[in-house]
């Protein structure tokens, strides 16, 4: 028979590491792993998890409910599944509020998401239809319940959508809940994004940060439109502001996700006009020049041309968040990289044809000719940019740079060789 206080004390035996007598560890474990086994294992964990003051004990009984919703919460009866469900749902919305006296510490919300996502991907959208948007209502009940949201589509994006070598079974289960959650409840979470990054953004910066780092997660594949639109975009280039380092990182990873996100040329090429951000990205890399130039000059003892005292101290706060740096220089870099890249595609496509006898009718070659002179205005106001912040001398902004410079190189390489062949009048003649 299993006493709460002898698998209480086990928990913490095998939890303390190298502290206590192997044989007794080994004691332990096997007695843990029995009580595991039997009936009684999952309701030991649902009875113990609140009243234990033990935050080891908490989390053994996570991982041992986590373990039993993945062997065999199928073929529990309904009454048992509930019960686990309804324990959840409970720590959930009593122990994740920050008013809470014995809030629970981020590990072991972490833990209890997991949990909850192993279910969900068992139950939705079947049984368990209102989960997500229940799960988005509870969140605009506090922080607490907020950050909960963020560590469950966290949870989801991890051990559903973005298996990294999913077995059979798993991978048809990870499509189905993606597919369901695309057509069911997806715009409601892209919503409450917004929202809650709005709501948040100036009392609760981290949490505002958390929001949006977990929606970037979600934008390759969700529809552009919940993000790229009128209202979560210049959130975003707002946020991208903020006095708040993660919040400006995490907004920069949102828009890189955006600009990213696979379609076809002309579209990529209107969905970056349409950002309106190109003119940040040059007065970004004006702003990085200027930084590093009184960096520098601070470093060498000011004098007459030179940027010491708040100056030289403003430039070095710039400089120190090296993170953020190269965020923005990936933007950059993404920006230019995805417009030369929709340019190379028409100009090819239309080369292609012509290669093999097709001819370009004329509302085809209207559309090029128009997707082909957008897309070079637009590299004639980022490749200025992206030198200039190239030049500063920073690895951190030059790394994620070179690709692009290296296709820019080529691409003027490749229209020397066109002129060269079309014009033979102007090449030199030798006596």
């Amino acid at each position: 028979m299993f006493t709460t206080n002898d698998a209480e004390s086990a928990i913490q035996i095998v939890f303390s590491g190298g502290l206590a007598d192997g044989e007794l560890r080994e004691r332990a474990t096997a007695y843990l792993n029995s009580l595991k086994a039997s009936q009684e294992g999952w309701k030991f964990c649902v009875e113990r998890f609140s009243p234990t003051a033990f935050p080891e004990v908490k989390f053994w009984c996570l991982q041992t409910l986590h373990e039993v919703v993945r062997a065999y919460y199928l073929q529990m009866d309904a009454q048992s599944q509930s019960t686990i469900k309804g324990a959840l749902l409970t720590w959930l919305q009593r122990d994740c509020t920050v008013e809470s006296a014995g809030a629970l510490p981020p590990f072991l919300r972490n833990k209890l998401a997991q949990v909850l996502v192993s279910i969900v991907q068992l139950e939705y959208p079947a049984v368990w239809p209102t989960f997500f948007r229940d799960l988005i209502s509870a969140a605009h009940q506090g922080p607490g319940l907020a950050d909960m949201l963020c560590r469950v589509m966290v949870a989801v994006d991890e051990d559903i959508i973005s298996l990294d070598i999913p077995r059979r079974e798993e991978a048809k289960l990870s499509m189905h809940v993606k597919d369901s959650m695309r057509d069911r409840c997806i715009g409601d979470v892209a919503e409450a994004w917004y929202q809650l990054a709005l709501a948040h953004r100036a009392a609760r910066p981290q949490l505002a940060a958390f929001v949006l780092a977990t929606a970037a997660r979600y934008i390759h594949w969700i529809d552009i439109g919940l993000v790229a639109n009128d209202r979560f975009m210049p959130l975003l280039l707002e946020l991208m502001e903020s006095p708040h380092s993660a919040l400006r990182a995490a907004a920069t990873d949102c828009v890189i996700e955006v600009v990213s996100k696979r379609m076809e040329p002309a579209a990529k090429v209107q969905l970056v006009a349409s950002l309106k951000i190109v003119p940040a990205c040059a007065s970004w890399s004006r702003t990085l020049a200027a930084a590093v130039a009184a960096a520098a000059s601070a470093d060498g003892g000011g004098g007459a041309g030179g940027g010491g005292g708040g100056e030289g101290a403003a430039a070095a706060a710039m400089l120190e968040d090296e993170e953020l740096i190269s965020k923005v220089a990936k933007l950059l870099a993404t920006m230019a990289g995805e417009v030369m890249d929709a340019l190379k595609r028409v100009e090819n496509s239309v080369i292609s044809m012509q290669a093999v006898g097709f001819e370009v009718d004329d509302e085809a070659g209207s559309e090029a000719t128009a997707v082909v002179d957008a897309a070079s205005r637009l590299l004639e106001q980022l490749t200025p940019a992206v030198l200039q912040a190239f030049a500063c001398g920073l690895e951190a902004v030059a790394m994620p740079l070179v690709p692009f410079i290296n296709a820019y190189v080529a691409r003027l390489k490749m229209l020397a060789r066109r002129c060269w062949q079309r014009t033979p009048e102007a090449r030199p003649t030798h006596a």
